[in-house]
């Protein structure tokens, strides 16, 4: 269980996580980041450009252990919209990575993975474990168990005059301070 924040402000991505593990009844505060930047070719014309890709993670280390070390993120175009970009040639590669690791699940013919923020060109998105792409009209979503006490605290945040980092790292203490499940030092990235 864990608690994930993203913001999307001033054509930047602040995600935010807190360094807890836990489930049956146990937990530990891990070294393992749930944040990772991954790099994104642009395709313009006939050049490449390398730009960076955000990403913080719930439900398993193991799907991010598999985001950071298996997956290479398809090119995008440089005039492609980024919520088009996930839906067609994203999601369709992590599945495959995600079949080629043996972690995607079929249930009743249905995959699924896991949840997860992305920040990519100044857009916050949502995927979700069926691979739905959502983007939050509020600008900031939170993701995990935690996710009701950093809305919550991000509403109120993003109401005041304060720095993204200092919205996105304060809705994660928000939550170590009132879920059982979210603890550890908080971390975040900037994309």
């Amino acid at each position: 269980m864990t608690c994930i924040v993203g913001l999307a402000h001033g054509g930047d991505v602040y995600i935010g996580s807190d360094s807890l593990g836990s489930g049956n009844g146990v937990k530990q505060v891990y070294c393992t980041p749930k944040l990772l930047v991954l790099d994104v070719f642009e395709k313009k014309e006939l050049s490449l450009t390398k730009i960076s890709m955000g990403i913080g993670y719930t439900t398993s280390y193991r799907m991010g252990d598999i985001l950071r070390y298996n997956f290479t993120p398809p090119p995008i175009e440089s005039d492609e919209d980024e919520n088009e970009y996930l839906v067609k040639d994203f999601i369709p590669e992590l599945i495959k990575c995600f079949d080629e690791h043996s972690f995607a699940k079929t249930k009743e013919g249905n995959k699924s993975g896991g949840n997860f923020l992305v920040g990519l060109r100044g857009r916050l998105f949502h995927v979700q474990e069926d691979f739905s792409v959502l983007e939050p009209s509020c600008d900031y979503t939170a993701v995990g168990s935690g996710q009701e006490f950093a809305m919550g605290a991000m509403f109120a945040y993003t109401k005041s005059a304060l720095e993204p980092e200092t919205c996105v790292i304060g809705s994660i203490r928000a939550a170590i301070k009132f879920s059982t499940t979210v603890g550890g030092p908080p971390d975040y990235i900037k994309i």
